[in-house]
Formats: structure tokens, sequence, C-alpha cells
């Protein structure tokens, strides 16, 4: 079989990570993490903004993540890595990502995406973890825009693309997951259903620093998927400038999540 190369993209607080762990759990599977995102908040072209804090990494400009997603990785079934669209693309500006891979999109109702990043953003504020306000953060990250844009742009060029609700998959990972490996043209393995906790070897260093280290807790102790709590929020608790954002980004999430799998 030939080697594939995935790209997993979503919205905030999707589960996203949990699935990348999942799949990442294939020792026969090489993978990244959020390189993109190491590139815009840390990389030598990162912009001015709430991230000058942290450390220039060396190998982090953007031609440089392309480079190293394009590189041969021989003794490899697949090649995935799991990104965010408004780090990876910033400006709408596609140049720097890599070639020949299946890009995959798990995608969360909006609604609940914006108010579990809010409430992070919170609580990282208040461990004094972040600079920016709560709403300013969340405004920054969570829109929808950027994801719905970068899929636009695939299906216009042809590219293959697969739709996952994280919903879904929460409650029938089996059944989701045989589905897309399918798709993907990759083996399902059992280990994607049931994996060691701390799988995150294959993460650059940074991530133990307590910032991401909070974000990622949960996912990062997981060993199976959790189902749907069925437990209903409201808007209403989001600041009105969120539950506006909210408003505007559901119908692309609709649109999309219209050809999930």
């Amino acid at each position: 079989m030939a080697q594939k190369r995935i790209m997993i993209w979503c919205n905030p607080r999707a589960r996203s990570t949990v699935f990348e762990l999942s799949i990442a759990s294939v020792p026969s599977f090489k993978a990244y993490h959020e390189e993109y995102v190491i590139a815009a908040m840390m990389g030598e072209e990162r912009e001015p903004g709430p991230f000058a804090s942290f450390p220039v990494l060396p190998g982090y400009a953007y031609r440089d993540v392309k480079k190293r997603l394009e590189a041969d990785y021989d003794g490899y079934e697949a090649v995935i890595i799991k990104d965010v669209v408004a780090m990876a693309v910033p400006h709408g500006d596609f140049r720097y990502l890599p070639d020949g891979y299946t890009h995959t999109f798990i995608l969360r109702e909006p609604s609940v995406s914006y108010l579990s990043f809010y409430n992070i953003s919170l609580k990282l504020r208040d461990k004094g973890l972040l600079e920016e306000s709560a709403i300013d953060f969340t405004l920054r990250v969570c829109p929808f825009q950027p994801l719905y844009d970068l899929y636009k742009e695939l299906v216009a060029e042809g590219k293959k693309i697969i739709v996952i609700s994280s919903d879904d998959l929460a409650a029938n990972p089996r059944e989701v997951l045989q589905k897309y490996c399918k798709d993907v043209e990759i083996p399902f393995y059992e280990s994607m259903i049931n994996w060691k906790p701390n799988n995150i070897g294959f993460w650059h260093d940074i991530h133990a620093s307590d910032y991401f280290s909070f974000i990622y807790q949960d996912a990062i102790k997981s060993s199976c998927y959790l189902p749907p709590s069925g437990k209903k929020r409201e808007t209403s608790e989001l600041p009105p400038e969120l539950q506006k954002m909210v408003e505007i980004d559901t119908p692309m999430f609709n649109e999309m999540i219209k050809h999930k799998i």
C-alpha cells in the first residue's frame, strides 16, 4: 500500500486532539502536532501581538514547516498532522500548505466550540497564562471563516476532502473510524479505539509548557473516546460579541457538516 498523507483541520474544542492521538497510536504512522501553530506563535515570521513573550524557535518559518511535511518518511504507512487553519494560512495565504495530502475537517457546532474555548480562556487568564482578554483571544482563534475559506479553496481545486462530525465520532468511534480509514485508504487498528494515555512523544517540547499543557490536559490523559454528555449549553452564557460570532459561523458549519461521512 502506498504511503498516505493526511491533514486534520478543526474548529477549536472539536475533540481534534483526541482524534489525532487516536490515529497517532499506530506506530507505523508518522505524526505531527500543530506545526503551523508553533510557526504562528514562535516562528521567525510571526506577527507582533500576544505571543511576543514566547521564544523564537529556529526551523519554524512557514516554508520550513511545508518542507518538513513534504519530506520523505520511508517505512511509514502514513504521515498525519493536526493543525489550526487560522495559524496555517495567515491572511488567506495558502502557498505554505503541503502538497500531496488528503484533507480532513473534524467539526463541532460553533455554539459548543465558542463556549468551551471561552471557558478555557478564562481559566488561562486566571492562571496568568494569557495576556489578552478571554474575549479577544476567543475572537482571534475561534472564528469559522478561515476553516470555511480553506474548505471552499480545496473544493475548487478538486482536492479530496473528508468531513467528520465530532459528536458522531465520540458517540460511535468504531463505526466512524472504520469508515474514515476506508475513505483515506489507511488500515484500521484497534489502538484507534483504545490507546495509551500521554501518547504525545511526537509533540514538540514546547507543548510541555504550562500554557499548552493546560489547554490539552484532558486530551493528553485520554485513552478512549467518551460519548457526548448530552448536556445542552446556551449561547446566552457567552458575551454578546461571541454570541454574534456564533450566529455568523453557524451557516458555514451547517454547509460543511452536510458532507460528513
